[in-house]
């Protein structure tokens, strides 16, 4: 490799010295190399990072599907050889006089190695798409952050030090802030919309907690028994989004970083709209809550209430409703829920709902149980035996009761 310069900015944090670059795709791709290509791990000591995973090929689909693809700066170390930082003087600009030694040129003599110390998947996409069209990306420069250290054994530990810390406190976003935020996930873009437009889910979705006079997003699923304003929170609605999509549009929404296309953004807001539509008609609180200065008092409070204002409900209600032919009718759901609205009684209590803590139970097999139940109580294709066994084992786990049996389905 020969003698390179990279225009950069120089900065200190603690006791690392880094500069901020930028380097052609091409080049990120040529000398940008993963820590075990350059340090092999043949040993624990020997070894910087973790082994790049298939998510790569999820960030390469990003990257060939979006003309507005943006991403972080890598973070690179370089070792071996003697980068050397050359400051840019600015005698002849009063104004960047206070830049001095903090802006110029990074020189490298052709002997350093490059290594992604933070963001291997991204530099994995970028050669799997330089490779696929190098032309495509010929125009893209990629942000590093580069930091340089030895190749004795100070410097290694440096170097997995630094890469420990930065994977430690980088935090993934919550679902709930990648349903406000994405602008790339299908199913997250279709929830804002229904937010926006819809005149239920525009005022009855938590989006927002004001908590220790900050706001911030309203993040998990809970709902408190003293809250008779809203439904559901925004990470329980995009699920239930994720449920009622047409089964033509799965594989297209599946990937979270690739846009859809506008038909079909604009089939799954129009499909998704008529399916909540008919399940607000059948459902009494919730199309109670279209007007505005309707409360839950009535249907959420400590000794239980509607079923279908708690969100591990909905969700499984909504699952349920997802998988039923067009041709149930309104009156049909109205009547089955009409008849099975008690939180407390069965199918719910025990199940959803314990009376002696009154207290939802919230897990992932009490929702996929209760799914089961809505499409039995709808009169859709289920097993009954098996559902009876698996209903009875959870609302009487000790076998006290020998005649439990789960309730008729309204005709």
């Amino acid at each position: 490799m020969k003698t390179t310069y990279f225009p950069c900015v120089k900065g200190t944090l603690g006791d690392w010295t880094y500069y901020i670059t930028v380097m052609g795709v091409a080049e990120v791709v040529r000398y940008v190399q993963f820590a075990e290509e350059v340090c092999p791990n043949k040993d624990l000591d020997s070894m910087i990072q973790r082994e790049v995973s298939n998510r790569s090929k999820d960030i390469a689909d990003y990257l060939r599907t979006n003309e507005q693809r943006f991403f972080g700066s890598l973070i690179v170390a370089a070792y071996g050889g003697e980068p050397r930082f050359l400051p840019i003087s600015f005698s002849d600009a009063p104004l960047m006089t206070k830049f001095e030694g903090s802006v110029g040129v990074l020189q490298f003599d052709g002997t350093e190695q490059y290594y992604a110390l933070d963001g291997q998947h991204r530099l994995a996409a970028l050669r799997l798409e330089n490779e696929r069209n190098p032309e495509r990306y010929e125009p893209d420069q990629i942000s590093m952050i580069v930091i340089c250290h030895t190749k004795d054994n100070v410097g290694m530990t440096r170097a997995r030090r630094l890469f420990t810390t930065v994977n430690r406190y980088a935090k993934k976003t919550s679902p709930a802030t990648h349903t406000a935020m994405s602008e790339d996930d299908g199913v997250a873009i279709t929830t804002r919309r229904l937010i926006r437009e819809h005149p239920l889910f525009k005022q009855r979705i938590k989006v927002m907690i004001v908590k220790n006079g900050k706001t911030r997003i309203a993040a998990g699923n809970a709902m408190s028994s003293a809250d008779h304003k809203y439904l559901m929170a925004i990470e329980t609605f995009r699920k239930c989004n994720r449920h009622l999509l047409p089964s033509d549009l799965e594989e297209e929404f599946s990937h979270e970083q690739q846009t859809p296309s506008f038909e079909s953004l604009e089939r799954a807001f129009e499909t998704l709209k008529a399916r909540w539509d008919k399940m607000i008609k059948g459902v009494a609180p919730w199309k109670e809550l279209l007007d505005p200065s309707a409360s839950l008092e009535q249907f959420r409070h400590s000794d239980g209430g509607h079923v279908l204002v708690r969100p591990i409900a909905i969700t499984a209600f909504v699952k349920a409703f997802a998988s039923a032919p067009d041709s149930v009718s309104v009156q049909h759901l109205r009547s089955v829920v009409d008849h099975f609205q008690d939180l407390a009684s069965a199918p719910w209590g025990g199940l959803l709902w314990n009376s002696g803590t009154q207290k939802m139970t919230v897990t992932v097999e009490a929702e996929r149980l209760a799914s089961r139940l809505w499409r039995y109580l709808m009169g859709l294709d289920e097993n009954r035996g098996k559902l009876q066994d698996d209903w009875k084992a959870a609302v009487d786990p000790q076998n006290e009761r020998r005649n439990v049996k789960l309730p008729t389905p309204p005709n």
